[in-house]
């Protein structure tokens, strides 16, 4: 059995980690914040992981056994954000809150 378009969501969570950090450090850095961990050869690395996975997309994109999960994917990854912006989007802007009303506790 074919698991593409699981490694296709993978792909995509790991994505989204790589360009929030480009994003919440360039952000901070023009704020003047510190940080409590160097990250080594920063933004080198988080760009060459983004690039690595663009690569890997396209080779799954490109192969017929595996060109039917890009499909499903986009497909899922699309449905989930309209039933986001129908279902939850208004909720959370009528109550003006995070998602989370209560803190989060630390054990």
């Amino acid at each position: 059995m074919d698991y593409e378009c699981f490694r296709l969501f993978g792909y995509f969570i790991w994505a989204l980690i790589l360009v929030l950090e480009l994003v919440n450090r360039a952000a901070s850095k023009d704020k003047g914040a510190s940080f409590h961990y160097k990250m080594p050869f920063w933004p080198v690395l988080p760009i060459a992981g983004l690039v690595m996975l663009l690569l890997a997309f396209i080779a799954i994109a490109i192969s017929p056994l595996t060109r039917i999960s890009v499909f499903a994917g986009v497909l899922w990854l699309v449905f989930l954000l309209v039933y986001y912006q129908i279902a939850v989007a208004p909720k959370v802007r009528a109550k003006n809150t995070p998602l989370r009303e209560s803190p989060v506790k630390d054990y």
